[in-house]
Parts: structure tokens; C-alpha cells; sequence
């Protein structure tokens, strides 16, 4: 922003902290607009073709289904565990099991596979 530092420098810190939350609003927007475009396209995306997702995932609601959804559930499930066991499926959905932030989703790997021996191995060419 052309000026931002001079203003910056010659303000008062109550008015350096007033620039600091417009700044902060305005990636705060930027954020939510992103996410909002996002989850139509990814619904688009995990969709098979020529088919519906059931239960239907609306476009328009930013809450979402997450491991309460089997399909998106699935595609969360962290890379290592197995969607398909029983009381992983359900700690997943009730919150007993709680993702860390190093546990990278299976979508990410080429065709949802995790190799445990090799963790790159497909990492991000889904």
C-alpha cells in the first residue's frame, strides 16, 4: 500500500493499532471468500461422475459434513488409518480420534493410497 509505512511510522500507537485491524478485516474477508468458492468446487470434485452424493452436500453452507459424511469422511481420513475398520470409522466421526496437524489426509496421495514404508510416495498427486 503506497504510503503505508510513512503513515506506520508518523501515527500513534492507538492509530497504529486501528490500521492493523483493517488490515486484519480485510484478510479475515479475503479468507471467508476463498473457503466460499472452495467447497462447491470440491464437492464438484469428489462427486462421481453421472452421480449424487447421498446424503446430498449443499453448495451453499460452509459448515460440513467432514467424518460425518461417508465419501468426505473417507477422503479426510488420515493417511495410516483405515476408514473401513468399524471403531476407526466411528472415533473419527465422534472426535475420540483427533487429527494432528502432521496427519496428512488420504485424498493427497496418488489414487488415495498411502504407502507407510514410503510417506512421499504419492504425497500431493491426487
Amino acid at each position: 500500500v503506497p504510503g503505508l509505512e510513512r503513515q506506520l511510522i508518523d501515527s500513534s500507537e492507538e492509530e497504529v493499532m486501528a490500521i492493523a485491524d483493517l488490515i486484519q478485516k480485510g484478510a479475515d474477508g479475503a479468507r471467508a471468500d476463498d473457503t466460499k468458492g472452495t467447497k462447491g468446487a470440491i464437492i464438484d470434485w469428489i462427486t462421481p461422475k453421472g452421480q449424487s452424493l447421498n446424503p446430498y452436500i449443499p453448495h451453499n453452507v460452509k459448515s460440513g459434513p467432514s467424518f460425518n459424511h461417508d465419501h468426505t469422511g473417507a477422503l479426510l481420513c488420515p493417511a495410516g488409518l483405515d476408514w473401513d475398520n468399524t471403531e476407526t470409522h466411528t472415533k473419527l466421526v465422534n472426535g475420540q480420534i483427533q487429527v494432528a496437524r502432521d496427519q496428512w489426509p488420504v485424498m493427497l496421495y496418488t489414487n488415495y493410497t498411502y504407502d507407510p514404508e514410503d510417506p512421499w510416495n504419492g504425497l500431493l498427486h491426487s
